[in-house]
């Protein structure tokens, strides 16, 4: 790219091509370095975030005590048994009439 930049020049002095077109170039040729950095930079901070969730998954997988939390505030709640749900009848199957 900076190749063609320098053949750009050249063919500016020996006035083939206009100031703009030479311009244009240049200015393309720094947003396309500011692109990749920037893309660069974006992709790095994603695989960060990946790393660092691994990391958190990672510990599920460790032997490490449970920890226990104390919680004063609260008070114990009280379970009902849920209530016991008839049995369908077995037997034959039913014969609908029309």
């Amino acid at each position: 790219m900076l190749l063609l930049l320098l053949n750009l020049l050249h063919l500016l002095q020996q006035g083939r091509l206009s100031r703009f077109v030479v311009v244009a170039a240049a200015l393309l040729f720094i947003a396309g370095v500011w692109l990749v950095v920037y893309f660069y930079r974006r992709y790095q901070r994603i695989e960060k975030e990946a790393g660092d969730e691994w990391d958190a998954q990672r510990s599920l997988f460790v032997n490490t005590p449970p920890t226990q939390k104390q919680d004063s505030d609260k008070a114990p709640v009280a379970v009902e048994p849920a209530p016991e749900v008839a049995s369908p009848q077995s037997g034959g199957t039913r014969e609908l009439t029309s």
